[in-house]
């Protein structure tokens, strides 16, 4: 598969510029002593994208090692198979699972790779630190350009998270349970920021602008976005059973049935 070729070759080029130590990450500072989780939201396809968690895990521990101030740990929510992909709910469930040990959340997908002048420090606002990405060529999504976009990376802190009452649980297959965020969030009484492109900016492994996604799923996701009461669905209803549970020095990961 040509495909699958050109991005093991990039994930290679990506593992030979860290361990050149071409990317250097500056300590930024802001508010050092908050802890962070950065939540992943998964569910291995095939083999490659088992490969591309394990090249996202070693890329992040270069990233940290070198903003030292930060206190993290990476969650991954692995979804069982049988059902279709629910991106907001697994970050739901995450979230439950370790609220009482961390400031803020960084929801991350685990195809996208920060630019080295991305922040990932606490900010007392919320923030869509992801704006552009080499998928779209680049393109910054600016607020008025769309304004309830929350996709691909996005900082939250604790509290703010619980007050917009989460993602909805609702939204089965690809789309829009980001943009339904979106609107959670003015919702509460809260907005959020993006950061100008160069600090906005990430490196897509996979090119494809999502090439096998359920079109008829999408259209009805669309439909329901912002059709849901935050205070009765989201965190408030959550439903799964946790099916294996494991930890590592930086990381843990759930096998979850939702």
């Amino acid at each position: 598969n040509k495909e699958l070729i050109k991005n093991a070759e990039l994930l290679l080029y990506l593992e030979n510029e860290i361990s050149n130590s071409k990317f250097k990450f500056k300590n930024i500072g802001i508010e050092n002593n908050k802890k962070l989780a950065l939540v992943i939201p998964f569910r291995p396809r095939n083999n490659y994208d088992k490969i591309q968690l394990q090249s996202f895990l070693n890329f992040t521990r270069f990233f940290f090692s070198n903003q030292q101030q930060i206190t993290y740990r990476i969650f991954i929510a692995i979804q069982e198979f049988g059902r279709p992909f629910n991106r907001g709910k697994l970050l739901n469930i995450a979230f439950s699972l370790t609220k009482s040990f961390y400031d803020y959340y960084i929801f991350h997908d685990v195809d996208e790779f920060p630019w080295s002048t991305v922040d990932y420090n606490f900010k007392s606002q919320p923030e869509h630190m992801m704006a552009a990405r080499s998928r779209y060529q680049y393109h910054y999504v600016s607020l008025e350009e769309d304004p309830y976009y929350t996709g691909g990376v996005f900082k939250i802190s604790t509290e703010h998270f619980l007050q917009t009452g989460g993602f909805s649980n609702i939204f089965w297959g690809w789309g829009h349970e980001d943009k339904d965020f979106g609107y959670r969030i003015y919702r509460c009484g809260l907005n959020f920021t993006r950061p100008p492109p160069h600090a906005a900016s990430y490196r897509s492994i996979s090119e494809n602008v999502h090439p096998k996604r359920d079109k008829a799923r999408e259209k009805k996701n669309l439909r329901l976005v912002n059709s849901t009461n935050p205070k009765s669905e989201g965190l408030a209803n959550l439903d799964y059973l946790v099916l294996a549970e494991l930890h590592y020095p930086y990381f843990s990961q759930w096998l979850l049935t939702i």
